[in-house]
């Protein structure tokens, strides 16, 4: 580090001050550097919350280490210097309050990043004397007597402030990205309506520059030797050898250094002091601080009385993370025992009857598996009928759900008699049943519908009440429920029963939404749902973000939304939708208005996806207008509109002098209709304001 040097005699300048302190700068700014590095470093600076709370947090005491250039503005009387950089600290001595403010609309929330950065600050204004050569006796009170007042401080500073997100539906938030120079050390996250902050809401934010342990917990000897191996330790098993303690069932083992948590692969030696008599005895390296956890042997296999052979049988044990067992490496017996031909004559190993409650099936096989793998097969006989949302649970490991084919392949709920018999295999996902029942001939379609089922939507919005005075619900394997006096209401901004089911959480804007009465046969819940009408907009609703445990579904309703995800204005009655009046075809004067043979034109701008027919008026310039709509280019279900100046009754409307109203066009394509027409040199359009379904 460079030092000034000084004369006896000699005149001080103010230079020979300020290199001093810049020499001690960069001092210590190398040592700091050779010790952190120079990446960018935050300690301290913790973020909580305000006592009391408040929408606010305090962000306590701490610095920040930045490389910086040595000075970006001139210090005094030395020039700046920016050709060379050096690890600065800014200090942040006393705590800052940030404000976390709620975003203001309902079912939002947003991330707040609590960002830092360092800043040279000069400070501390004072008017200095100065010496005066004229008059030594009387000194000037500011450079050259002007008074003014000149920094006396160059602050090393940690700048704290907060950068907000972009408010969002709850868990679809985002943290906004740390500004140009700012490193994000902490993430506040604020809800609807909340008026205070509290522990729960503030994060450690991703890749903050943190310290977490001092220089003496780094290297410290002590330290050291207590957390990291040696040499020797490794060589006497010093870590991983303990005599057993417990019961010969329940066995436990003390290390040292304690083992403190599990994990994949651990391998522990323990010397027994019992053989075990039970198929599942246990085992704990830290009683009392680590759960005891099942011994098992090979693939998973239970154990047999004597694997563990008696006291002084040095046993190896593995625990393997994805069966959460301790896994015997040197069982006494081997890990597989001969099976004889009798056992495989009686399916001793495979054949099994379930047991639990109807729908909620258990099989415990013996030995018991170790974890669920693809292609394990098991002859069951089902103890009772299943409820069409069948799960089965072997061996403890955790429900499957129990499916079956379909003629056409798809993996349906399977049909389960009480008794019956059959082959299940595990694909990975669930049980299939192999041998399966035929499923109900019933048709879904012909079983489901809604009677005097009314929904209306005066002006657009995100939620509505559906009102039916009967709801027949069904399953795709032909099961049905009679609801009675249905009434719920929907909000298609929320998510899961009585909102919306898309994965997303958000319906299409300026789209379609099938609407679907659903039914959960075991707890009698009713609701009602909303979905992408490209998704499912059949009978019953198809796709997969069925809420759990309803398996019943009806459509009831099929409805536009506008560019905000709201209901648009409508009125559904029964299978019909009526809405106020949009254009879908526009014919100009002189143009396009002739076409002789029947041409298409799109409906998607005014129907859904599962319309059948659609209704609404033809209106020409003029009383002269003779055209034709119809379902496909064959003309099927064809209506025709042929009106000259000699008629009387027309009705004019939006600058067209004569409009005919249409009802209950056929839709054989979707979202689709034809048109012929004969009406040169006049400007013709078809408007709908209505459909059925």
């Amino acid at each position: 580090m460079d030092r000034q040097t000084v004369y006896p005699g000699g005149i001080p300048l103010e230079t020979d001050l300020l290199n001093t302190n810049r020499n001690a700068l960069i001092g210590l700014a190398k040592l700091a550097a050779a010790v952190l590095g120079t990446d960018t470093l935050a300690n301290g600076l913790a973020c909580t919350p305000t006592t009391p709370a408040s929408p606010q947090v305090l962000v306590k005491p701490g610095e920040i280490y930045s490389l910086q250039n040595l000075d970006d503005t001139a210090y005094s009387s030395l020039a700046a210097d920016t050709a060379h950089q050096i690890l600065k600290q800014g200090l942040l001595m006393d705590a800052v309050t940030l404000n976390c403010p709620a975003p203001a609309t309902s079912g939002y929330s947003v991330n707040y990043l609590i960002e830092a950065t360092y800043q040279d600050v000069d400070s501390d204004p004072v008017t200095l004397p100065y010496y005066n050569a004229s008059n030594p006796t009387q000194a000037y009170s500011g450079p050259n007597n002007s008074a003014i007042a000149q920094n006396t401080v160059r602050k090393g500073v940690c700048a704290m402030r907060v950068k907000a997100g972009v408010a969002a539906a709850t868990g679809a938030q985002q943290t906004p990205a740390a500004d140009s120079g700012y490193v994000g050390l902490w993430v506040v996250t604020v809800a609807y309506g909340q008026a205070q902050i509290t522990a729960a809401n503030i994060a450690q934010a991703a890749n903050a520059p943190l310290l977490t342990e001092s220089l003496t917990q780094k290297i410290g000897l002590a330290t050291a030797d207590a957390r990291y191996a040696t040499q020797v330790g490794f060589q006497q098993n010093a870590y991983s050898v303990a005599n057993a303690g417990g019961a010969a069932n329940a066995i436990t083992a003390a290390y040292s250094p304690a083992v403190a948590a599990l994990t994949n692969g651990m391998t522990l030696c323990v010397r027994a002091s019992a053989a075990n008599t039970a198929a599942t005895p246990t085992f704990t390296p830290n009683s009392g601080k680590i759960a005891a956890k099942t011994i098992v042997k090979g693939a998973g296999f239970a154990l047999v009385s004597g694997d563990i052979a008696g006291a002084g049988h040095w046993i190896e044990l593995q625990y393997d993370q994805t069966l959460d067992k301790w896994v015997l490496l040197n069982p006494a017996t081997g890990v597989v025992a001969g099976i004889g031909a009798a056992a495989f004559q009686a399916q001793t190993y495979t054949a099994f009857t379930t047991g639990g409650a109807s729908g909620t099936f258990t099989l415990t096989p013996a030995p018991a598996i170790g974890a669920y793998a693809a292609n394990q097969r098991f002859r069951v006989k089902f103890h009772a009928a299943g409820n069409g949302s069948d799960t089965l649970n072997v061996s403890g490991l955790g429900a499957k759900g129990v499916k079956q084919y379909d003629g056409v392949g798809n993996k349906v709920a399977a049909v389960i008699a009480a008794n019956m018999l059959s082959d299940v295999e595990y694909d990975g996902a669930d049980f299939v049943v192999l041998d399966r029942l035929p499923a109900s001939t019933s048709s879904a379609t012909m079983l489901t519908g809604a009677q005097n089922a009314r929904m209306s939507i005066s002006v657009q919005s995100a939620s509505g009440t559906f009102t039916a005075d009967e709801v027949i619900v069904g399953t795709d394997l032909g099961a049905s429920y009679r609801l009675t006096k249905f009434s719920k209401l929907i909000h298609i901004g929320t998510y899961g029963a009585g909102g919306n089911i898309e994965a997303s959480g958000l319906v299409p804007a300026s789209g379609f939404v099938s609407l679907y009465v659903i039914y959960n046969p075991t707890t009698k819940a009713e609701s009602i749902v909303a979905c992408d009408a490209n998704t499912s907009s059949g009978a019953i609703y198809t796709g997969a973000n069925m809420p759990d445990g309803y398996t019943a579904s009806a459509l009831v309703g099929i409805l536009a939304t506008n560019g905000m995800r709201q209901f648009s204005a409508a009125f559904l009655k029964d299978r019909r939708v009526d809405f106020p009046e949009i254009t879908v075809l526009a014919l100009s004067s002189g143009g396009n208005s002739t076409a002789t043979t029947y041409t298409s034109f799109s409906l998607v701008a005014a129907v859904p996806p599962g319309a059948s027919a659609w209704s609404g008026a033809i209106g020409g310039t003029t009383t002269d207008v003779a055209m034709a709509v119809a379902g496909d280019a064959w003309g099927t279900g064809v209506r025709i509109i042929n009106v000259n100046s000699n008629d009387s009754g027309e009705i004019s409307f939006g600058g067209y002098m004569t409009a005919i109203a249409v009802s209950q066009v056929p839709i054989i394509e979707t979202q689709t209709a034809y048109y012929k027409a004969a009406t040169a040199s006049k400007s013709v359009r078809v408007n709908v304001s209505g459909y059925s379904f």
